[in-house]
């Protein structure tokens, strides 16, 4: 969704199971940014806009404060 940003809780840490093109089970554990990021992809596998996940919806002058603090 561009133009729209919002905070989303997540989980710190993440473990994600898998099958390989040969059928074997793999396993990853996330963490941070890269947990926040894999748990953001698999909803939207799954359809799920984070706009249904997020706590709330920012407005554009916390968004602008965001970028220019960053």
């Amino acid at each position: 969704m561009p133009d729209v940003y919002g905070e989303v809780t997540r989980s710190k840490m993440i473990v994600v199971e898998s099958y390989d093109v040969n059928g074997n089970k793999v396993e990853l554990t996330a963490h941070e940014d890269v947990a926040r990021m894999i748990l953001h992809i698999i909803d939207q596998m799954n359809g799920i806009p984070f706009t249904e996940r997020a706590d709330r919806i920012l407005t554009d002058k916390e968004v602008e404060a965001y970028f220019i603090n960053d």
